[in-house]
């Protein structure tokens, strides 16, 4: 059940080691880079790294990304090869 401010409760004290979303949420009122905002102003999660995927290709929409307070913004399509070396470098730090 989500609460109202549309995220999912934490059953349980276990976080995510990365957060992996789409800038385009089109279930969701808000976008990729409103929740990079919210994860970056919650202490309870602003360690965790966030990797945004976009089917925005130009740089100045992957800055949006980097402003929000994303560690990576990959555009699509991506190698999921190079999404998992990523991820495991940011997990890693």
């Amino acid at each position: 059940e989500q609460n109202k401010k549309g995220k999912e409760p934490i059953q349980d004290n276990r976080l995510p080691d990365a957060i992996v979303s789409d800038v385009r949420m089109p279930t969701s009122s808000k976008n990729g880079y409103q929740l990079v905002d919210e994860i970056r102003a919650d202490p309870q999660f602003d360690h965790i790294p966030v990797v945004l995927l976009t089917a925005k290709a130009m740089t100045q929409d992957r800055i949006q990304g980097y402003k929000a307070g994303a560690d990576a913004v990959l555009p699509k399509p991506f190698d999921a090869e190079e999404l998992l070396s990523m991820l495991d470098n940011l997990i890693a730090r």
